[in-house]
């Protein structure tokens, strides 16, 4: 009888441990369940914080590029300035010069004529 109510204690007692083992199990397993919803929060926070973090350094960059862009438009602008004002000091000048070599031509004339009237005039 005695080896009967050991067996039978010793069975009881792995139908206990296997209970709590089976219990033990669950719990942590609901522990996990419970947790996704707290994981979820998790993961939505860290995805709008590097959403936004994206954003804003896509920001940045396309700030970065906007002054880049503005910055060579300008250089170029600048030099297609340049190149229109050098060229309009070169017409002036070429203007002005063309307006004293016929002022020196018509000065020549007159005075190569004057010249010709005093020997003219010397002569009579």
């Amino acid at each position: 009888m005695k080896k009967k109510l050991i067996a039978v204690a010793i069975a009881g007692s792995f139908l206990l441990g296997g209970g709590i083992t089976y219990a033990s199990t669950n719990y942590y397993a609901e522990l996990v369940n419970n947790q996704e919803n707290q994981i979820k929060d998790e993961i939505l926070e860290y995805y709008n914080k590097e959403l936004k973090r994206v954003g804003e350094q896509v920001h940045h960059d396309m700030v970065t590029h906007v002054n880049q862009e503005k910055n060579n438009m300008l250089e170029d602008v600048y030099k297609y300035l340049d190149s229109k004002i050098d060229q309009e000091q070169q017409d002036r000048m070429n203007r002005h010069s063309k307006e004293i070599d016929q002022a020196v031509s018509n000065m020549e004339q007159e005075l190569t004529s004057y010249i010709d009237e005093l020997f003219i005039n010397e002569n009579k």
